[in-house]
């Protein structure tokens, strides 16, 4: 993994290579002399930012020098064939952190600036974290683990064995379900406040709803009106028109009076000239007759004078004044005719005046027929005018009617076709009154409410549909939470039998026994690594600064990074001071038991400790590091030389 590591400037170093090898490298000197600083200079390259040896990496730039620069030399071949960076060809490369004075630590590969997060990611992806003790085991940290809480040392665990990605798992679906619990929080939230103005703008629908149903029966009853106004209409028409037939039947009828009358004038008028042409006739007959008695009279009046004076003579006188020749008898023949021809000429004169009087009785008659007919042929006249006048107002209506009628076609069929009324009229303007006085009740409402309603209707909706979605998602991670943490709690608890198992199998060597268990395993929170010891027959307690002494804490935690390894996915693993507070017969024993569980592995161990140590065999790396004038030296102890 890591050939060696170049130190500039840094810390006791001036300008040192220190090579490292697969398997176990030890690293050994005094106090003081730089140990510890190899390793905190790999940890900086790896991406750690804090150490307990500096507040700022600035710190550990070397007295008198601006800046420090530490490089690893790596293998950018992976075991499984692919390359660390995978932008350089190279087998090896060259990854270096420069610190400066000014605060600037920047990375280097193979000469090109990179930026930390890329670096230090690419380390992660490996299982490298610097920060995690039971990959890189800093000096001191062996007490500070023991202080660690059972969390954090359960996340480490988890790191270290690759089984973080069960904890992420777990903390996804823990982050989706409190993702889906806050979401479906607000959409209730949102529901309930949506469902307060839903059902508002839904009371506001109803009333719409309600005037629409208002409208609707008010249209209806409107439409009635309309149809039953050209019901009524067409009937006022029809009986106009009735009207109008009756006038001009009357007017037919009265025509005919007038023509009668006419005829019966005219036949009047000529009875009347023919009367009155008689009368002349009958008055020139009687002053004939009158004319006639007259004569007759004086001829007898003259006769009886003539006869009485003239006895004798009266022939012969009568004879001349008749001019007539007349005898003595002749004579009284004559007074007798004249007697007779007058009492005739009276009895015609009395005839003719009957006749002219009854002449003139019919001439009355006729005048007073003529009248009559006349004063009836005139209010005939003034009838057929009226009549005339009467139809002119009737015609001149009916046109105002049909007029009307239209327009009362044209309304009622706007408002729908042609409905049967058996309501009378007054009952549905009852009606009609009733609906609109129950319209002022929703006058405020306004059409646009419809529209305002489904739009808050679907978004109700659409929160409902979404709280059910998220109901159901969450319902699902739940479940899957459930499943993820009884999967994470399966792997952890059959891995850490297994560790324990090993782990209580190492303590045994060394005079005791203990147990790593998983705690409060229900919640992934709450839940960490309980790790116990006991010695010299003791029941196994869970570690602390208190129960134990920081020899037996030291063991039991070298233990179990020992147990631990076989499972350690990070292909570098590193402890400082690994012996701290140990007595010499288990320092011994704990020396005995790394060199023969890592110095054959593939992976990279760093040990470092300031005791001497025996190396039994060739097989593992030590790197003796020596204070020189203040400068830290490093020398390779040959393998051979061991």
């Amino acid at each position: 993994m890591i050939k060696g590591v170049f130190l500039q400037n840094f810390m006791s170093y001036e300008n040192a290579y220190i090579p490292l090898t697969n398997g176990l490298n030890l690293i050994c000197g005094p106090n003081g002399a730089g140990k510890s600083s190899i390793l905190l200079g790999i940890s900086i390259v790896l991406g750690q930012s804090y150490t307990e040896r500096a507040k700022k990496l600035s710190e550990l730039i070397r007295w008198g020098q601006d800046e420090a620069k530490v490089t690893l030399i790596l293998n950018n071949k992976l075991e499984d064939g692919r390359r660390l960076f995978p932008q350089f060809k190279n087998e090896s490369i060259e990854v270096a952190r420069v610190i400066r004075k000014n605060g600037d630590y920047n990375y280097f590969i193979q000469g090109k600036r990179f930026s930390k997060n890329e670096i230090s990611s690419t380390f992660r992806k490996i299982g490298l974290n610097p920060d995690n003790m039971l990959i890189i085991m800093h000096q001191l940290m062996v007490g500070k683990f023991s202080l660690t809480n059972p969390q954090e040392k359960l996340k480490m665990l988890e790191e270290a064995v690759g089984f973080q990605s069960y904890r992420e798992n777990v903390l996804t679906a823990v982050k989706r379900l409190s993702e889906f619990k806050s979401e479906e929080e607000k959409l209730l939230n949102s529901l309930d406040s949506a469902k307060a103005t839903y059902e508002f703008w839904r009371r506001e629908y109803e009333k719409l709803l309600k005037k629409q149903e208002l409208n609707l029966r008010l249209n209806e009853v409107n439409k009635k009106i309309a149809w039953l106004k050209v019901k009524r209409k067409k009937e006022e028409l029809l009986n106009l028109l009735k009207r109008i037939n009756e006038l001009k039947s009357q007017k037919i009828n009265v025509e005919n009076d007038i023509k009668s009358f006419l005829e019966k004038i005219d036949f009047e008028a000529l009875k009347y000239n023919e009367r009155l042409n008689e009368k002349t006739f009958r008055e020139e007959e009687l002053l004939r007759l009158f004319k006639n008695e007259a004569e007759l009279n004086a001829k007898l009046k003259l006769l009886n004078i003539l006869l009485e004076k003239f006895p004798l003579e009266a022939s012969k006188i009568a004879s001349k004044i008749f001019d007539e020749k007349l005898t003595g008898n002749n004579i009284y023949e004559l007074k007798i005719k004249l007697e007779e021809g007058l009492q005739g000429s009276k009895a015609f004169i009395e005839e003719c005046k009957l006749k002219l009087k009854n002449l003139n009785e019919l001439i009355n008659e006729s005048q007073l027929n003529l009248i009559d007919f006349k004063v009836n042929l005139e209010v005939e006249k003034r009838k057929i005018e009226m009549l005339n006048q009467e139809i002119e107002k009737a015609e001149m209506l009916r046109l105002v009617e049909e007029e009307e009628l239209k327009k009362f076609l044209n309304e009622a069929e706007k408002l729908g076709l042609e409905v049967n009324v058996e309501k009378r009229f007054p009952e549905l303007l009852l009606e009609k009154k009733i609906i609109e006085e129950q319209l002022k009740i929703y006058s405020n409402i306004s059409e646009n409410v419809e529209e305002v309603y489904e739009s808050y209707a679907k978004l109700f909706e659409k929160l409902k549909s979404k709280a059910e979605e998220v109901l159901r998602n969450k319902e699902m991670v739940q479940k899957e939470l459930k499943y993820r943490e009884k999967s994470w709690a399966n792997v952890l608890k059959s891995f850490l039998k297994k560790l324990s198992e090993d782990y209580n199998f190492i303590l045994s060597f060394l005079g005791g026994k203990g147990e790593v268990k998983l705690i409060n395993e229900d919640n992934i929170e709450k839940a960490g690594l309980e790790i116990s010891v006991g010695f010299k027959g003791r029941s196994p307690k869970p570690l602390d600064s208190l129960t134990q002494s920081g020899g037996e804490r030291s063991i039991a935690l070298i233990a179990f990074l020992l147990a631990l390894q076989r499972n350690v996915s990070a292909p570098f693993r590193a402890i400082d001071e690994f012996d701290v507070h140990m007595d010499p017969k288990n320092r011994e024993a704990i020396t005995e038991l790394i060199i023969s569980s890592w110095k054959s592995c593939k992976e990279q161990y760093l040990v470092i400790t300031p005791g001497e140590v025996h190396v039994p065999n060739n097989d593992v790396h030590v790197i003796v590091v020596q204070s020189v004038k203040g400068l830290s030296k490093v020398s390779e102890l040959k393998r051979n030389e061991s």
